[in-house]
């Protein structure tokens, strides 16, 4: 990248670098927008998106600080970790980004 910006930059041509923050997005897919793009965008229905709003429900996360725990609370945000779907499902929450770029 930095060889190919050289060469642009040498041929007196200008240069467009733009980069993306993606960190801790896992943490901030919304499940509402994420089943809505399923179902609207990727045509996902019926018994199929049920199953990705059964893996996405009822889920909490809590809080732990040395011999602390917090009660839990609802996680209507974020994606379950290790599991072979969370990147698949950010994959598809993000593809209409491609559209605005």
């Amino acid at each position: 990248m930095i060889d190919d910006t050289l060469q642009v930059l040498d041929s007196g041509i200008s240069d467009l670098l733009i980069l993306l923050d993606f960190s801790a997005t896992f943490d901030k897919v919304n499940h509402a927008i994420l089943l809505e793009t399923l179902k609207s965008r990727m045509g996902i229905n019926g018994t199929v998106l049920k199953w990705f709003e059964t893996f996405l429900q009822d889920r909490s996360q809590r809080v732990k600080l040395d011999d602390y725990l917090s009660a839990p609370k609802p996680a209507t945000h974020g994606e379950p970790q290790g599991s072979i779907l969370t990147t698949t499902l950010f994959n598809l929450y993000i593809e209409p980004l491609g559209a605005l770029l």
